[in-house]
């Protein structure tokens, strides 16, 4: 459907002089914890990172699970094993999401730029190059930075990255 979307939407805007760039995300936000679809992928996840052994991962989370199935994402914010974990598998599934609409919107407007928002928090080059990774051409750094931290982020990110900063 995004898909779609995307392509009907680049296909009006694509060539139109004004156009600057497209704002991949504005203020991501992303709780996996509210979709039952993602509990499998969830358990998928878990699965990859204790390497299919349920005996590494009650040792991580003081528990004793009998199978990977049962195990729910945290309900709240625990600070442990099982919630580090979700964030983990939170912050991966939220950077797929971003870097499929950066994709997308190559895919129909080549010639576009894609950028991430300042109230993405980019606050350090470390977050810049994810960004980068997942197809932006531009980012906006958080308000709060100092010049010194913006010429860091510089120095540290691939030279086509744009950096936005007010």
């Amino acid at each position: 459907v995004m898909d779609l979307y995307i392509r009907a939407v680049m296909e009006k805007i694509k060539d139109h002089p004004a156009l600057h760039s497209i704002c991949i995300t504005n203020e991501p936000t992303c709780d996996t914890r509210k979709s039952p679809a993602l509990t499998e992928d969830f358990t998928n996840y878990l699965k990859k990172v204790y390497q299919g052994d349920l005996n590494l991962l009650n040792q991580a989370y003081q528990s004793d699970y009998t199978d990977f199935s049962g195990i729910p994402m945290p309900t709240g914010d625990t600070m442990d094993a099982r919630y580090y974990d979700w964030v983990e598998y939170n912050d991966q599934y939220t950077a797929a999401w971003h870097k499929f609409l950066a994709d997308t919107v190559r895919k129909y407007a080549p010639n576009v730029p894609v950028h991430i928002s300042t109230q993405a928090g980019i606050v350090n080059y470390v977050t810049a190059n994810e960004f980068y990774n997942m197809g932006a051409s531009r980012v906006v750094t958080a308000r709060e930075l100092s010049m010194t931290e913006i010429a860091e982020i510089r120095a540290k990110v691939p030279k086509d990255l744009e950096i936005e900063c007010f």
